[in-house]
């Protein structure tokens, strides 16, 4: 799976300059500092910060794969950590009880896959859904979707799609998209 190095997931995240000691049960990488994270991306703010919080962690050979994928999974357990609903969600069933979380919440099918690759506009559904973000009417419809949670995201900051004016609802969640919307989600104003 791509990206599966995410905060408690499994205990073998090594290779960082700068982690708890291996023989905790619950080792993430604490380095902040990401081989593929230059300081001049987009996406650098929202990694770092992120990772000094302890909200997500790198792949533990020093890199952070921001063009990395999630899966449904990985992505319901991030954003219910962020919001409160998970923590210290580890071991072998880490990945059924994120879902199964998601799924109490509504923000997934009770019978959905979380192996499955998450698209950008499931992502933002099930985020706006979780913080209750509701669109007003107002604001502009990418020229892609038109999606309420997308432009609830949009009207409140947390995305912005591409330079061209789309969103590109299908296209796979990145670790570094998942960063910007947690962070902007969770950072107080």
């Amino acid at each position: 799976m791509n990206g599966i190095a995410l905060t408690g997931t499994s205990p073998e995240n090594t290779g960082s300059a700068e982690q708890v000691t291996p023989s905790d049960e619950n080792a993430v990488e604490t380095s902040t500092t990401f081989s593929d994270v230059p300081e001049a991306a987009w996406y650098y703010e929202y990694v770092t910060a992120l990772t000094k919080d302890g909200v997500i962690n790198g792949m533990g050979d020093g890199t952070f794969a921001p063009d990395g994928t999630l899966t449904w999974a990985q992505a319901m357990k991030l954003l219910l950590c962020a919001h409160g609903d998970l923590s210290d969600v580890t071991g072998d069933a880490w990945a059924d009880t994120a879902m199964s979380k998601a799924a109490q919440l509504g923000l997934c099918e009770s019978v959905q896959d979380g192996s499955e690759e998450i698209t950008r506009l499931d992502f933002c559904k099930a985020a706006a859904r979780l913080f209750g973000l509701i669109y007003d009417g107002t604001g502009n419809a990418f020229t892609d979707c038109d999606d309420s949670a997308v432009l609830a995201l949009a009207n409140a900051g947390v995305i912005n799609g591409y330079p061209d004016s789309s969103f590109g609802p299908a296209k796979a969640l990145t670790r570094a998209e998942i960063s910007k919307i947690i962070y902007l989600l969770t950072e107080p104003a």
